[in-house]
């Protein structure tokens, strides 16, 4: 029995011999159909083959520098269960450990998923920040965990790191975007609620007499602010690269992003300078950890990543992408 990756490539009649001669000579891949001329719409044949995870990335870069991702369709889908000597042989054929090994293209897609502004993300930012704010008036470190983990705010921080060092300047553009966009929505929404609460006059007794000795740090970042959000950011990478998602939510839950949006909204509904300052400066170290770290995070993983070994006969990159050599 063995895990591997299956894939379905539609190849235009000009690139099938190509792409068909690329697959069969792939050391690590087994179970490989050829269909001619079996695929419509596009027209041409159809390859589909099994690899170990080990291997997806050479071989998916290597179908786009041919111009399959282009011209036709790589399709790629995570099996369960293969019982088969060949995609055993496999394994032991490609090099790394397949729990190692991180799909970059499957990490891009995700991301850009991640960044798409719809109502349902902005609502998460809007209910995040009401739930911290109630976390902020009262003192409660309950709900402030509570809105670290509603917080959608990691998604298009991870993809600013991400395009950083995809130098994808689009997933960047659109990841700050998005977190920009999502922030001003949530500080309205500490803001009014804040306001709110003031106006009828049930400012909780913590916040009134300045005593709130649980949930401070919101407003005063110091060193472990720094060390903190460092250690979250390559725990948040290694999570999202590994498709960890109870890690994930830690990580979410070590941050101090969403209670500083919804700690500044506050502070501008009770005109209290010093609070909005220390949450921006807090928020502001966040940031920059998150995304910083994250970058040196997934450089490290990308120098990590093992490779097929190859022959020295060349292929011409696509645009954007290293040059890959072919089998």
């Amino acid at each position: 029995m063995a895990d591997v990756l299956h894939l379905q490539v539609v190849a235009p009649h000009s690139l099938g011999a190509e792409v068909s001669t690329y697959v069969e000579e792939i050391d690590a891949a087994c179970n490989v159909i050829v269909l001619v001329d079996a695929a419509r719409q596009p027209r041409g044949d159809v390859i589909t083959f099994d690899v170990p995870r080990e291997a997806i990335n050479d071989v998916l870069d290597h179908l786009e520098a041919l111009g399959v991702a282009e011209h036709g369709s790589v399709t790629v889908f995570h099996t369960e269960l293969t019982m088969s000597r060949a995609a055993e042989r496999a394994h032991l054929r490609a090099p790394g450990d397949p729990d190692d090994t991180v799909i970059w293209d499957e990490v891009a897609v995700k991301l850009r998923q991640a960044v798409s502004v719809t109502l349902p993300f902005i609502a998460f930012f809007v209910v995040a920040a009401v739930i911290a704010a109630a976390g902020v008036l009262t003192d409660s470190p309950i709900l402030i965990v509570g809105a670290m983990v509603v917080g959608p705010e990691y998604g298009p921080l991870a993809a600013v790191a991400f395009g950083i060092h995809r130098r994808d300047g689009w997933l960047m553009g659109r990841g700050a975007f998005a977190f920009g966009l999502g922030t001003a929505s949530a500080i309205g929404a500490a803001t009014l609620t804040a306001l709110v609460v003031r106006a009828l006059g049930q400012v909780p007794d913590p916040y009134s007499t300045d005593q709130r000795p649980l949930t401070a740090f919101i407003t005063e970042p110091d060193l472990f602010t720094a060390l903190v959000a460092v250690a979250a950011a390559v725990a948040g990478m290694l999570a999202l690269t590994q498709d960890r998602a109870g890690t994930l939510v830690g990580v979410l839950i070590s941050v101090t992003t969403i209670p500083a949006i919804a700690a500044i909204g506050v502070g501008i509904a009770f005109g209290n300078g010093d609070e909005v300052s220390g949450a921006a400066t807090q928020l502001a170290i966040n940031l920059g950890c998150l995304v910083a770290v994250g970058v040196v995070t997934l450089s490290v993983l990308r120098r990590s990543t093992p490779h097929l070994r190859h022959s020295t006969d060349p292929v011409a990159p696509a645009a954007g992408r290293r040059q890959l050599p072919r089998r």
